[in-house]
């Protein structure tokens, strides 16, 4: 762990040609941030945790999910790691490393000497937010530091905690979060613009907090475990009738293009450069994948998804619309068609995904660099609601209703005007679903499986913008069914976690369980609880 709080003030720094607010410290060499005010130290730390989720989270589960491919008429060799599951230690080690990095920002917050709690509804957004980002590392690790980890440098070796046990103290961090924002009086400072996701707005975060709670709540949907089953029926119940999130969670510190830290990460890693090129990006690497391009350009058939006929509307939002649509690439496919050459050329990210979108090339940098980045996505926060009508009457609500407003969310999204740019046609969610609903694998009455409906649907939803949902949903239930790469081995299974990474050998390997590949692939003690 020791790498992880090294780790904290070069994170925390990154984007202050964004806005004043977030320079928080003048000497990274000597932080003390036990003197910082949290309204100082919110932007920060919500821009560091969201960061890494817009990159390294969304990239691994944009690829595990078979949406994006990479291009080899532009490089080669690109996702082999994932592409053929060979795993090792350093294989997206950056998603640990960074958000421990992140989740140490939210404890500063908490920590702060605040007798008089007039920080309660900063510490109450901290705390929903280190136990929205902490749930990811249990998700993809299992065991891991999280009481002793609150200490900072106070502990450079801390203890693993069994995952199970974190899920639930995640569960009265949220409770507690609301019940403070639920107290909360005149005597408390505003979260004001420091606050980037809801500008203070403490209704939109007891909102998210249910959401976050319905999603940790789902997570343990395979659970036979006594004390889970008791625990997730009691609190499904509990969130009957309680407010949802209705708008996407979005999150802009000021992202601009005045330098390549101040720009929306994903734009970062995956916009043109401001005279129009690619050069130094991942834009010309990162393509759709055939199985993805297939279903949205309704050429695709199998056991699980028949898209044959349906032309998916938000397809030249998600991936640039090339001559004949959207075009794929086989995922580990390095001869792609049948005479043994590569496409001219293969659809890269979308300019609603990006937001490279304007009347000039200029334009189309300045929008993609300021463009607002997502948290979690309303179609997220629908289809978990209707997932959890459809398993629990408990919860209430019309399961079918829910699935298609998800649609309708994920319609909305890239209807929404991107910096100057307005698109000048909408797309229109109701015929789309109309089309659909009879289908297999997209609408509700078309599916037997209503769990396949949802997760394949969800999946079109968020891809390429939080990447990492469908995939734990993948592992939780098997949909979206998607395809692996070619050159996955034979009978191959989703790895149901990642391996520690190699920081944690060195610098707290006392402590650090030793997982090797063979047993990510199975049920076992190092499996996150909640995979069956």
């Amino acid at each position: 762990m020791k790498k992880i709080f090294l780790l904290l003030f070069a994170s925390t720094t990154m984007l202050i040609s964004c806005n004043d607010y977030l320079d928080v410290n003048s000497s990274t060499n000597n932080p003390h941030t036990d003197d910082i005010a949290p309204s100082a130290f919110l932007a920060s730390a919500l821009s560091t945790t969201y960061r890494t989720q817009a990159v390294a989270m969304n990239e691994y589960g944009s690829v595990m999910t078979n949406s994006w491919a990479g291009n080899v008429n532009a490089f080669t060799g690109g996702y082999r790691t994932e592409f053929t599951l060979n795993f090792n230690t350093n294989t997206r080690s950056v998603i640990w490393d960074n958000l421990y990095t992140g989740i140490f920002n939210y404890n500063n917050i908490l920590v702060y000497p605040d007798p008089s709690n007039e920080y309660g509804n900063h510490k109450a957004i901290a705390r929903i937010m280190k136990a929205f980002y902490m749930q990811y590392i249990v998700d993809l690790y299992g065991n891991a530091p999280y009481k002793e980890a609150s200490l900072g440098l106070g502990n450079l070796r801390p203890k693993y905690d069994d995952d199970k046990d974190i899920y639930k103290d995640l569960l009265l961090q949220l409770d507690r979060a609301r019940t403070d924002i639920a107290a909360s009086t005149a005597s408390l400072i505003p979260a004001g613009n420091e606050d980037i996701v809801f500008r203070g707005d403490m209704t939109e975060w007891a909102a998210f907090a249910n959401t976050l709670e319905l999603k940790i709540l789902l997570r343990m949907s395979q659970s036979t475990e006594a004390d889970v089953v008791a625990l997730r029926t009691s609190r499904i119940a509990a969130l009957s009738g309680k407010p949802f999130l209705t708008t996407d969670a979005a999150i802009n510190p000021g992202y601009n293009g005045d330098s390549s830290q101040g720009q929306n990460p994903l734009y970062q890693n995956w916009g043109a450069n401001k005279d129009g090129s690619s050069a130094g990006t991942n834009r010309n690497f990162t393509v759709a994948s055939q199985y993805i391009a297939k279903v949205l350009m309704g050429t695709e058939s199998n056991t699980h998804v028949n898209s044959t006929g349906i032309l998916d509307p938000r397809r030249t939002r998600m991936f640039a619309s090339l001559a004949t649509g959207i075009v794929g690439i086989n995922q580990g496919d390095v001869t792609l068609v049948a005479g043994g050459t590569a496409p001219a050329a293969a659809s890269r990210l979308g300019g609603g995904v990006t937001g490279y979108l304007g009347v000039d090339a200029t334009d189309r940098y300045n929008n993609g660099s300021g463009k607002n980045g997502y948290i979690m996505l309303a179609s997220e926060s629908y289809f978990l609601q209707s997932e959890a009508s459809f398993r629990y009457p408990s919860f209430g609500g019309n399961a079918k209703t829910l699935f298609q407003s998800g649609i309708s969310a994920s319609f909305n999204l890239y209807n929404a005007p991107i910096g100057t740019y307005t698109f000048p046609t909408l797309i229109v969610a109701a015929p789309y679903i109309t089309a659909t609903n009879n289908v297999l694998g997209l609408g509700w009455d078309g599916t037997p499986n209503k769990l396949e409906a949802i997760m394949t649907q969800k999946w079109l939803a968020v891809t390429g913008i939080n990447g990492i949902e469908p995939f734990l949903d993948q592992v939780r239930t098997g949909f979206p069914a998607n395809p692996f790469a070619i050159t996955a081995p034979a009978g191959a299974v989703k790895p149901k976690r990642l391996l520690y990474p190699a920081s944690e050998y060195t610098a707290n390997s006392a402590n650090v369980p030793n997982v090797v590949l063979s047993q990510i692939f199975v049920v076992n003690q190092f499996t996150p609880f909640w995979v069956n």
